[in-house]
């Protein structure tokens, strides 16, 4: 028996041919993973930068890995740091306003993110991480993110929630 609330995704079908795919859950007290050198590379950056917004940076990309969002943060043009390599999500410090700009692989509206969200360059949206609360949020959408960029650009019509 599966509950359907703990169904996170499906692609076409019913439920008469499907094919189930379980992942452990993450236990308790399991070691994650240590950051990447880009990874630490990039909280040095918010350290010298924005020395608030350490401890945000540390629990977003903490929070992107457990989340089994692999590869490593990597410098790029106008201070921004990507994802590779595979580019699903992209991380900027901000000093002044005190936050994290974000930018998703996919346009907002093929999100449900309730106003999280807002329209980008390119086919990508873009937020902001102000607080811990906004961690959870965030790291689900990167996830989502990560899933569609490894499954050919698959949108949210073809995964559910």
């Amino acid at each position: 028996m599966i509950d359907a609330a703990d169904v996170i995704a499906s692609s076409g079908g019913d439920w008469a041919d499907a094919i189930l795919i379980v992942l452990p859950e993450a236990v308790a007290g399991e070691r994650v993973p240590a950051a990447t050198a880009s990874d630490a590379m990039f909280l040095e950056e918010v350290q010298r930068k924005a020395p608030k917004l350490t401890r945000l940076a540390e629990e977003t990309i903490s929070a992107v890995r457990r989340a089994g969002i692999d590869g490593q943060v990597e410098q790029s043009k106008g201070g921004r740091w990507v994802n590779r390599p595979v580019r699903t999500f992209g991380l900027k410090v901000q000093p002044r306003a005190g936050n994290l700009q974000f930018t998703l692989y996919g346009e907002p509206t093929t999100y449900d993110s309730d106003g999280f969200l807002s329209q980008d360059q390119h086919g990508y949206s873009r937020g902001w991480i102000r607080n811990s609360g906004d961690i959870g949020r965030f790291t689900e959408l990167a996830r989502l993110s990560h899933l569609r960029r490894n499954h050919g650009g698959v949108m949210a019509d073809d995964i559910e929630i």
